[in-house]
């Protein structure tokens, strides 16, 4: 790592430094908390054993339950980079579990659910104006749209029931949905 938190690799400005094959992708794996850190292991453990994909790994800066992250990424034995650096290169492919930031990335996004999909209510603050519906944590939509645009570029869920889910809290995101399946559940 360099005196200013910049580490070099096979990525960015002087990517093709060094490098010994030809036609090679980047591709950007983004840890917001450790549940998602897992789940992406699994995934990426498939695009790894490319040796023309470069794969780095950053956690984001926009979870409160980022607490080991850090650590499984660097025992997992992957480059991993800091987020300023992150958001400063541009990718081939980004790969999240996790919401929030992804706005700031110059890839485009594959956004993953980091459970067996979502289903979990998001916390309703505490105050004195009237409560709404509440929306599911992995299908809010300011998580998904930001500044005119859907972030993700490709949104993948294991189920068809979870495409009425997204298109009730977040309709203008449904035409990125795919179908992908449940890789642990295919594993088990």
């Amino acid at each position: 790592m360099s005196v200013y938190g910049w580490r070099r690799g096979p990525y960015g400005l002087d990517g093709s430094a060094g490098a010994t094959l030809g036609g090679r992708c980047t591709v950007l794996v983004v840890a917001h908390h450790l549940a998602a850190a897992t789940r992406l292991a699994d995934v990426v453990e498939l695009v790894e054993r490319d040796r023309r994909i470069q794969v780095a790994y950053t956690e984001a800066p926009s979870s409160f339950l980022s607490v080991g992250v850090a650590d499984f990424l660097r025992a997992a034995g992957g480059v991993t980079i800091p987020w300023h650096q992150a958001v400063n290169t541009e990718w081939d492919l980004a790969i999240a579990a996790g919401l929030g930031a992804l706005e700031q990335l110059k890839a485009p996004v594959l956004w993953m659910s980091h459970g067996i999909g979502p289903g979990v209510l998001a916390h309703r603050w505490a105050g004195f104006g009237r409560p709404v519906t509440q929306p599911i944590v992995d299908l809010r939509r300011d998580a998904f749209v930001a500044g005119g645009r859907v972030i993700p570029s490709v949104i993948a869920l294991a189920h068809d029931f979870h495409r009425a889910m997204l298109a009730e809290f977040c309709p203008e995101a449904v035409e990125s949905m795919r179908l992908v399946g449940d890789l642990a559940f295919d594993r088990l």
